[in-house]
């Protein structure tokens, strides 16, 4: 066991504090953790949803160095208009003393989620918390019952997964009236710095997620890229279309031809600028020639080849 921590240790008070009520099956889910990060510091920070609180830990002992927000908090929470959050997802300490939530807003304010900043301050002298100060606040416009994140990226962009809803909205007690399908908000918004929308998806169907994060990927696929050869067309001309689906490494094509389908040379390079590429081919029409396009990277190496395709002239002869 790397680490294990019990609130009954650290809080035993915490059922006093609590937000949740006793369900029909007499459990009890006082706290709820919904996220456990590492701090630079290498301590543990630890959100409670119903607690409306984020704790810090110190990871040798155990001990609660610090709680924000909640009924017990260790600072004055100054600027935010609702005057704390509520119900939060996704805490994160990402620089020392500052705290990124998606604060659900349940039963707070107007009740619409929130991507936040709080700044920690600290007693110069005693080194005890005295306020956490909002300092970025996006507002989603959407209510979000449940689940949820919000992460600062690099450029100071914000990814934000919106979580998802009952309706009708169940702000106090459980939700039994509330239909059984849910309400699956977006599941990415990426706004800038200033808040401007700039991205945002959601699913095609009675979904939701949990939880969105944007990250560097390169997509290697185990399948080869595809051509294939298109007579009907509006231009009404004929064409070789090429693309690989999932690849993210191909900065070029090369189209090769040949009059046999060991013997190719090069036909055409296009700039990779877009899912699928095409050629026009019309001598292929009337004569029978083969045709293959490779997937290239930024120095030109080969990264896949598609199957080799022959002309409409090939089945003629």
């Amino acid at each position: 066991c790397i680490l294990e921590w019990r609130m009954w240790d650290h809080l035993p008070a915490a059922w006093q504090d609590t937000e949740e009520g006793v369900h029909d099956d007499n459990g009890w889910d006082i706290a709820h953790v919904n996220s456990v990060g590492e701090a630079p510091d290498g301590n543990i920070v630890v959100s409670f949803r119903n607690l409306n609180q984020v704790i810090k830990i110190d990871r040798t002992t155990g001990r609660v160095l610090w709680r924000l927000g909640g009924k017990r908090s260790s600072f004055k929470i100054e600027g935010d208009p609702n005057g704390q959050f509520a119900a939060q997802h996704d805490a994160r300490e990402i620089d020392d003393n500052v705290i990124t939530l998606f604060d659900n807003a349940y039963c707070t304010g107007d009740e619409h989620a929130r991507a936040m900043d709080y700044e920690l301050k600290f007693d110069n002298v005693t080194g005890e918390p005295t306020v956490a100060k909002m300092t970025s606040m996006w507002k989603s416009g959407v209510t979000a019952l449940a689940k949820g994140s919000y992460r600062r990226l690099k450029n100071g962009n914000r990814a934000v997964s919106l979580g998802f809803d009952l309706l009708p909205h169940a702000c106090k007690g459980d939700s039994k009236g509330a239909p059984p399908t849910n309400i699956g908000n977006h599941f990415y918004v990426e706004t800038d710095p200033g808040g401007a929308l700039l991205i945002s998806m959601s699913w095609d169907c009675e979904c939701h997620s949990y939880r969105s994060i944007k990250a560097p990927w390169t997509g290697r696929p185990t399948w080869k890229p595809v051509a294939v050869i298109d007579s009907n067309n509006s231009d009404n001309v004929l064409q070789l279309h090429f693309s690989w689906n999932g690849a993210t490494e191909v900065a070029s094509w090369r189209v090769t031809q040949g009059d046999g389908r060991f013997i190719f040379k090069p036909f055409a390079t296009v700039a990779k600028t877009q899912f699928e590429h095409w050629v026009q081919i019309e001598a292929g029409r009337r004569q029978c020639l083969y045709y293959r396009a490779e997937a290239l990277d930024e120095s030109d190496t080969v990264l896949g080849y598609t199957d080799v395709v022959e002309s409409p002239g090939c089945m003629s002869d």
